[in-house]
């Protein structure tokens, strides 16, 4: 499940790239497949559907079931979803982290929102602070 879970987290961060026209330079370490293997890996993961639950003495519900067992389950309703956001109008609202050393992606919820969390947020600022006062080569005391 592991391996599944890491193929999947690099597949959506090369789409999600691809979709944002991220400006940041990943890191050497950060595995990049390339594009066509990134859509298989998230078609091949996306394998669930929808099934309604009727009982007669309860509320209906929704569960989903999946053809790699139980256990595989979470995965492949996450590579569901990341499939119905990337081809659904909310594609348009994703957006790279710009904090830096940040990975992330996140669904903006205000056009001049720039980061995924207020701690990158921090983050930013505070290196935006230091880069002001602290590069102008004079060393520090």
């Amino acid at each position: 499940m592991a391996r599944s879970l890491r193929a999947l987290r690099d597949a959506l961060r090369r789409l999600a790239s691809e979709t944002t026209g991220d400006p940041r330079s990943s890191p050497a370490s950060v595995p990049k497949p390339d594009r066509q293997k990134a859509i298989s890996t998230l078609n091949a993961l996306a394998r669930v559907w929808p099934e309604l639950r009727w009982p007669a003495d309860g509320p209906i519900s929704r569960v989903y079931r999946g053809d790699r067992g139980e256990a595989q389950l979470a995965v492949q309703v996450i590579a569901r979803q990341a499939v119905e956001l990337l081809t659904g109008p909310d594609r348009d609202h994703l957006r790279p982290c710009l904090a830096p050393n940040c990975l992330l992606f996140f669904s903006d919820s205000h056009a001049r929102r720039e980061w995924c969390s207020p701690v990158c947020g921090n983050r930013a600022r505070v290196a935006r602070h230091y880069r002001r006062h602290h590069t102008s080569g004079v060393p520090l005391r």
